[in-house]
């Protein structure tokens, strides 16, 4: 489908790109404002390549490193690809009692899988608290805001190394990111998203976000007005 040139955007913007930190499942896809194709080839690269339809599992596997800073560490299948290799490779090691461990995985890492609806608290009303998110071996609580700004960033990046691989990397900044969200989150997700897409690099003038409804509707008038 053609990406329409009236979406309530500034035309100094030549390219969009469209992030859905999913439920389940995680992607992006690309296209230039009046053009007829939209890439949704991201670039997959291991486990993630794997994946059925366009999207990678919403996981994000984090280290601790010795001074408490964290990293990330991959996105997707490949995260909880590499969490169970590093699982089976400890396990191996204590059984044997030896500490032949690849130097990568030491330390400890974290797995954070399936978060996106710790955002939504229907019975909160008004009174919407940002949550905390535990991983999934029930042993690291960490900020949703950390899980999910760190998810949205490497999403961000790949976008961005794809660009770059096509040669696209002089219009920056004229990109609108596009960020879509579950229409019956409370406000104060709303606005936690918007400071997540922040923390994830995206500018201020350069970031909207849509409602998954809105954006499902968008797509069926525009595939309506230009089908024969």
């Amino acid at each position: 489908p053609k990406v329409p040139e009236a979406m309530g955007m500034s035309k100094e913007f030549r390219m969009v790109i469209s992030i859905d930190l999913g439920t389940f499942g995680s992607g992006f896809a690309i296209g230039h404002i009046g053009d007829d194709q939209i890439k949704i080839d991201q670039g997959w690269t291991g486990e993630n390549r794997k994946r059925v339809g366009e999207k990678v599992r919403t996981a994000i596997l984090l280290k601790e490193e010795e001074d408490g800073r964290l990293v990330t560490v991959e996105f997707g299948e490949n995260a909880t690809f590499q969490y169970q290799r590093i699982l089976l490779q400890k396990a191996r090691s204590k059984r044997r009692k030896t500490s032949e461990v690849d130097d990568n995985n030491n330390g400890r890492f974290y797995l954070f899988d399936q978060f996106k609806m710790s955002l939504y608290q229907p019975n909160a009303e008004e009174k919407w608290v940002s949550p905390s998110i535990t991983d999934v071996a029930g042993t690291k609580q960490l900020p949703a805001m950390e899980v999910i700004s760190r998810s949205l960033g490497y999403l961000v990046d790949k976008a961005k190394s794809v660009l770059r691989a096509d040669a696209y990397k002089q219009i920056h900044d004229k990109i609108k990111w596009v960020v879509t969200m579950p229409a019956v989150w409370l406000d104060g997700a709303k606005d936690f998203m918007l400071r997540a897409c922040k923390m994830a690099g995206i500018p201020d003038d350069q970031l909207y976000l849509c409602l998954e409804p809105e954006a499902a509707a968008i797509c069926c008038i525009h595939e309506a007005s230009v089908r024969p």
